[in-house]
């Protein structure tokens, strides 16, 4: 496999036969533009009274209800998302995937409760590593793409 491409080996998924030319299936995704610049860190996280803590993870739980709900994303029986940040320069912010990482809990849970799936248990849920861009010079975006693992997209 090419190094940077994913099959469905790598999501638990076995391959529908036939595949399609270059030998990958197509996956329905869902591409979610974040309203930040940046991720949380872990680091910044550890130590924080729970109330405080909280104050600082809702808005990104609630912006992929929302974001979730206006992009339609339909019930998916399995499902992964990942996780892109494109600083605006070298060491911005999160420079490591493990913080990163860190935001992607209240993400899942803000898609569960948007509906797109039932659980975000291991049956329903796989986790994937959070991919962090080359610095762009523009102000630091954040965008998380949902992935239908249930099968191959239907045209």
């Amino acid at each position: 496999m090419t190094p940077g491409r994913r099959g469905w080996e790598d999501f638990g998924v076995d391959a529908p036969s036939p595949t399609p030319a270059g030998g990958m299936p197509e996956l329905r995704s869902w591409t979610l533009a974040l309203p930040f610049t940046a991720p949380l860190s872990a680091n910044h996280l550890r130590g924080l009274h729970w109330g405080a803590a909280r104050r600082l993870i809702n808005p990104w739980r609630d912006s992929a209800i929302v974001l979730a709900r206006k992009a339609r994303i339909p019930r998916l029986e399995r499902f992964t998302v990942v996780l892109h940040f494109a600083p605006r320069k070298a060491g911005q912010g999160v420079r490591d995937l493990d913080n990163c990482s860190a935001m992607l809990k209240p993400l899942v849970d803000g898609l569960i409760k948007a509906k797109v799936s039932v659980d975000d248990n291991a049956h329903h849920y796989t986790p994937t590593a959070p991919v962090i861009h080359p610095p762009t010079g523009e102000p630091g975006r954040l965008w998380l793409v949902v992935v239908d693992l249930t099968g191959p997209a239907t045209h």
